[in-house]
């Protein structure tokens, strides 16, 4: 479709199965896909603009999607008031080649989903999570860049997610793995971080106040809330001025808001990684979690965390992976 015509109108005439492909140009719309099957697809112009998606400020969310599967690739969104793209419910789901700037509160919000990638975005100004994956299953996050986010990556309540070779750079908290109260789904599990680069988190943090991330001190890397089998191994965490990675409990707070979800992490491995600079001017402790900072901490909650290399935590010390037989 030509610059200037309704892509909203053009979903509206779709059947499943349709490829959308959209010419550079500024679209002032929110759209909502609920047909199956639907690829949103933004044409490169040869100066190398892309269709934009324009908020203004004043729409909620630039695309909603409800139909499986899902993709869109190659837009920029910008100026929306809720979130960048939020598929909801939706299996298969492929977020690609997007730029996200002052998307809301997120960048991209898959929530429900199974089967859902995001690579090669660049997300900036979200004021909750640049990439936020919720209640879902099965996720790859990949090869994108988080930066001047409330939380760069966050992964909650979520299972069999891989996060690899992404780079999160000044935000207040590069990655989030954690477990949230009173959602669908009660645990975060079997997440596996490597080959990230996690660098200089320290943004002051613009959040709302009311919610948690909002509470939370800036200059954190890596941190691992009460989720479960986490692999961290091969990453470059460094110059988080508070906490380079934390292994740590559900506040109690929050905990009892939900008896039935398990508030300690446990299964954690800590593997060999860069590190460097991470705990060395922190902010105050204070909101919800009041805990020293440091390069490597845990809160000695949960079992079966360990670390396979000889470093130091604190506030306890973490054991030992056992010796895995060949």
């Amino acid at each position: 479709m030509r610059a200037g015509e309704s892509i909203a109108a053009a979903i509206d005439r779709a059947e499943p199965g349709t490829t959308i492909e959209v010419e550079p140009g500024v679209y002032h719309e929110a759209l909502v896909v609920d047909t199956h099957d639907i690829t949103l697809r933004g044409l490169a112009g040869s100066d190398g603009s892309r269709p934009v998606l324009d908020g203004r400020g004043r729409l909620a969310d630039g695309v909603i999607a409800s139909g499986s599967p899902f993709t869109i690739v190659g837009f920029s969104i910008r100026r929306y008031q809720a979130s960048g793209v939020s598929p909801q419910s939706v299996r298969g789901v492929t977020l690609a080649d997007l730029h996200i700037e002052d998307p809301g509160i997120y960048g991209v919000y898959p929530v429900q989903a199974w089967d859902a990638e995001v690579r090669d975005c660049v997300i900036s100004g979200a004021s909750d999570a640049g990439i936020y994956v919720g209640s879902s299953n099965r996720v790859k996050i990949v090869g994108n860049e988080v930066q001047g986010n409330v939380v760069g990556i966050y992964i909650q309540n979520t299972n069999d997610a891989e996060v690899r070779g992404n780079h999160a750079h000044d935000n207040t908290i590069g990655v989030l793995i954690g477990v949230e109260p009173l959602r669908v789904q009660k645990s975060t599990s079997r997440t596996r971080l490597h080959a990230n680069r996690v660098v200089s988190n320290n943004h002051p943090n613009f959040g709302d106040r009311e919610t948690f991330v909002g509470q939370l001190p800036p200059g954190i890397g890596v941190l691992v809330l009460a989720a479960d089998h986490t692999t961290i191994e091969g990453n470059q965490v460094r110059d988080n001025r508070t906490m380079g990675v934390g292994i740590i409990a559900l506040p109690a707070l929050k905990a009892a808001l939900d008896p039935d979800l398990d508030p300690l992490p446990d299964g954690n491995r800590l593997g060999s990684n860069q590190l460097a600079g991470n705990g060395v001017n922190p902010q105050p402790p204070g909101g919800p979690l009041a805990l020293p900072p440091g390069a490597l901490v845990w809160d000695g909650h949960g079992t079966g965390n360990c670390v396979e290399v000889e470093v130091s935590t604190t506030p306890a010390e973490l054991p030992a992976c056992p010796a895995t037989t060949p």
